[in-house]
Order: C-alpha cells, then structure tokens, then sequence
C-alpha cells in the first residue's frame, strides 16, 4: 500500500533520492580505480547478488532455471578472478578500421 500521509511520504523520497545517490556516487567514483575486465564482472555479479538478498531477506521463490543462471554467474567470475583472465586487445589495424569508419 502507498503511504497516506506526508512523513511518510517523505522519507520515502528520501530514501530514494539520498541513498541512492549516495550509494551511485560511491559506486561509480569507486569503478574508475577498478581495471575495466573486474568491472565487467562486477556487473554480472550484482544483479545475481541482488536476487539472493530478495530469496533470503524477503522469501522470493527462485525457479530452477533462476538458480541456474546464479550458479553459472558466479562459477564464470571465480573462474575469471581465480585464473587472471584478461581481455586480449584488438589489433591496431582493427582499431584504426573502427575510428576511420
């Protein structure tokens, strides 16, 4: 149910706005000191991360393919982190084909 008056109303909003943005410009002034390969693993991490909090904190039901998908997540990024996979970097001619296209 939507809140009916404005107290709480307004921590609703506060809540939003305030913490949100606090939390995007600590997130985002914290990813430009992170190499750009542990970035893109972060950015699969979270969403999965996030739907484990909702199944614990608050009993959403995961079908099997959904805990699939987790398990697949997070095996790919240990492997990632464990072995020190790096992107490789396309060759110079395909850069310059790219820039002059």
């Amino acid at each position: 149910a939507l809140p009916m008056d404005t107290r709480s109303w307004g921590f609703l909003v506060g809540m939003g706005l305030i913490h949100t943005c606090v939390m995007y410009i600590l997130l985002y002034s914290a990813i430009q000191s992170l190499p750009t390969a542990m970035v893109a693993v972060l950015s699969f991490v979270y969403p999965a991360v996030a739907i484990l909090v909702d199944h614990v904190f608050y009993g959403q039901h995961l079908g099997p393919l959904q805990w699939l998908g987790i398990v697949l997540i997070l095996a790919s990024s240990a492997s990632i982190n464990r072995t020190g996979t790096k992107p490789q970097p396309l060759p110079a001619r395909v850069v310059a084909h790219e820039l002059e296209g």
